[in-house]
């Protein structure tokens, strides 16, 4: 018997990530091998050279979903430094179309990542400050994405 008290915004923020998602899906291009776990502590840097190690959750993606796992999984990047992070990504500036899937990327990751937290939490695994952290990714990244989606149709 699983027992797990949601937070008092959780509904609220699952219909936002889930119209967000929906807005992403939309515009989405053909699935690319993603690794879906692309953080720091799963890259091995010596000299030169650098390996990508933690290969369970890989599967066929978004092309933004690794941008996403890394933003959303600890970077610390704030919604500008994500934008800014950009044209090294595409080799250019990115479109607003870009931008906004990004963002949006970086939500949703956040929320798989959040609620998988919540899981883990309720099975009796605390997961300490990644709860917050994928929460927050959540929270500012679809508030971002929504603002720049809202733009897209305003115009």
């Amino acid at each position: 018997d699983m027992r797990y008290a949601l937070p008092r915004d959780f509904e609220q923020l699952a219909a936002r990530i889930g119209a967000v998602a929906d807005k992403m899906h939309a515009e989405a291009g053909d699935p690319v091998l993603c690794h879906n776990d692309f953080y720091g502590p799963n890259f091995l840097v010596k000299g030169d050279e650098m390996r990508l190690i933690d290969w369970e959750y890989a599967a066929m993606g978004d092309p933004t979903c690794d941008l996403g796992n890394f933003v959303a999984q600890g970077s610390g990047y704030t919604v500008e430094e994500t934008l800014g992070i950009l044209p090294l990504y595409y080799g250019r500036k990115a479109t607003l179309q870009e931008q906004r899937h990004c963002l949006a990327a970086v939500s949703v990751v956040g929320w798989y990542w959040y609620v998988w937290a919540m899981y883990k939490e309720a099975m009796g695994a605390p997961v300490g400050e990644w709860l917050y952290i994928w929460y927050r990714a959540a929270k500012q990244f679809a508030a971002a994405a929504e603002k720049l989606y809202g733009e897209a149709e305003r115009s």
